[in-house]
């Protein structure tokens, strides 16, 4: 980031975790890194730049593997896609292989820069790619049980940033202290149970407990083109997608309904302990079905839509496979499935169905 009173973002159109990945890059140890692996390789690799491209803040001018460090089908994304599959249980066809040597670098009609392209024999691949992708998306990503746990975690580093306290007593007041952390320590805290004199906060302790005891926010209502009226959707996924202007607006817009469920349901029970940190709209990003993705056809470069019905995958995704949901505590489940509909009909929400019968409202 910048300073001073023009603050802004250094990569504004970077998702959170490739920020981190390229501010690393620019560290003074990252740069003795890569100083030794040019000298020992002889390569000329520019760790800003790399970083530049994973954030997504551009090629240059002749970086012809930019795509295949930030691309539809780039490296990161082909082996996720394949160690998810393989450690969910969730059978997809990948033929790697092919599609690696399907891969071409060809120059761009419209500008002196060289650009990696797919030969048509390689777009088999690419369409197993896309069905794997949207699969493990529906099935596994965008599970109720993955974004419920996956919330409890946003409670509970979010309410460690309001105390500025890690769960190791550590400080943590900036994203880089985010680094510190490993899965083990959230397993230590879990297995043995948080300890008052390290963890000070109740609600922290509260949320892992929770975790601990698997005691997860629960479905309230989905939300999907079934359930919600179509203007209305529209309406909420303005907070799914915000522009990097109006990210900020966007958290506290749904932090706000957040505040106004759970309050709603510590007066209607006299639960002292429901707080926001287990009231949750989340809202997945969908799966990116191939969008850039140039392919050689008849020694024409020309986009994967041209040559797969990409769009409509993206609609019938939109209408049949994309959910997302409230989420709230399993004690008083149907406390806050009144105050969501209350608090998000005021928000001109309107629902297609009931959230507890799921027939029509």
């Amino acid at each position: 980031y910048t300073t001073g009173a023009d603050r802004e973002a250094a990569y504004p159109n970077g998702a959170p975790h490739e920020v981190i990945g390229a501010l690393l890059l620019c560290t003074p140890a990252a740069k003795r890194f890569f100083e030794k692996l040019n000298e020992q390789y002889d390569k000329e690799f520019e760790p800003e730049r790399i970083g530049h491209i994973i954030a997504g803040n551009g090629t240059g001018d002749d970086f012809e593997g930019a795509s295949l460090v930030n691309g539809p089908f780039d490296a990161d994304k082909i082996d996720y896609l394949r160690r998810d599959s393989a450690f969910s249980g969730v059978p997809i066809a990948l033929d790697i292989d092919r599609l690696v040597h399907s891969l071409e670098v060809r120059p761009d009609g419209n500008s002196n820069r060289e650009l990696v392209a797919i030969k048509m024999q390689g777009v088999v691949s690419a369409e197993q790619i896309l069905f794997g992708k949207a699969t493990l998306y529906s099935t596994v990503f965008h599970h109720h049980k993955v974004r419920a746990a996956e919330c409890l975690f946003k409670g509970i580093t979010e309410r460690m940033f309001e105390t500025s306290t890690a769960i190791d007593g550590g400080p943590f007041e900036d994203p880089s202290d985010m680094l510190r952390l490993v899965d083990s320590d959230f397993t230590k805290w879990v297995t043995r149970g948080p300890d008052p004199d390290v963890i000070t906060d109740d609600r922290t302790r509260h949320l892992l407990g929770l975790l601990g005891r698997r005691d997860l926010p629960v479905r309230i209502h989905k939300i999907s083109a079934r359930t919600i009226e179509g203007s209305s959707l529209q309406e909420l996924f303005r907070y799914r997608d915000p522009s990097p202007d109006t990210t900020g607006s966007a958290y506290a817009g749904l932090l706000e309904m957040r505040r106004a469920i759970s309050g709603r349901v510590r007066d209607a029970t006299g639960d002292p302990t429901v707080y926001e940190d287990e009231v949750w709209i989340d809202l997945p990003r969908r799966p990116d079905l191939g969008y850039g993705t140039l392919i050689d056809r008849d020694d024409q470069l020309v986009e994967l839509s041209d040559v797969f019905p990409t769009h409509q995958w993206v609609e019938y995704y939109k209408q049949h496979r994309y959910v997302g949901y409230v989420l709230g505590p399993r004690r008083h489940k149907e406390a806050v499935v009144d105050a969501t509909r209350s608090v998000l009909s005021q928000q001109g929400i309107r629902f297609l169905e009931d959230p507890i019968t799921g027939g029509p409202v």
